[in-house]
């Protein structure tokens, strides 16, 4: 499977197209409106370029991003992280099962494993699973940015809280 995932596997017209190798990132904002913007900024860049896009984050930030692109969400393929990150281990699996779905295209991934709301437990294996991707991903055409809050550290709530998702 990796082999068929990897730069290799792309045409030498493909590379030069979409190129090759990973791009992560952070993606950091301020507030909501910050983060409406560039996460569809990022999407739309991707579309634009003839990319396939895969968003996910928490539930409640998927009609943020749903919102600023109108007609545009149609073409992305979006997971509700709060399904498919309850276990992060399963998170890395899900992403490169899509790039294989386009084996001859760049991607663009989007997503936020990480959360208020998250227990202790789950965030040190989101931080895990980010510590993971340049080694998952090392290779391969994908554009991936993680979403983060710029000026605060996700921390579980006191358990009175409510969670977002």
């Amino acid at each position: 499977m990796l082999e068929a995932l990897s730069a290799s596997a792309l045409s030498p017209g493909a590379a030069a197209q979409y190129g090759a190798g990973l791009s992560h990132a952070a993606l950091l904002y301020r507030d909501d409106g910050e983060y409406q913007a560039r996460v569809a900024e990022f999407i739309r860049a991707g579309l634009d370029g003839g990319e396939q896009v895969f968003v996910a984050v928490p539930g409640h930030r998927k009609r943020l991003i749903a919102e600023e692109l109108a007609d545009g969400w149609g073409a992305v393929r979006y997971a509700d992280m709060c399904d498919m990150g309850l276990n992060p281990g399963r998170i890395i699996p899900r992403v490169r099962g899509f790039i294989g779905d386009h084996p001859v295209r760049r991607v663009r991934y989007v997503c936020e494993p990480a959360w208020p709301g998250r227990s202790a437990a789950e965030l040190r294996e989101a931080v895990r699973h980010e510590a993971l991707v340049n080694i998952a991903f090392a290779g391969l055409p994908v554009d991936i940015r993680m979403t983060r809050p710029a000026s605060t550290r996700v921390r579980s709530p006191p358990p009175s809280a409510p969670i977002p998702c």
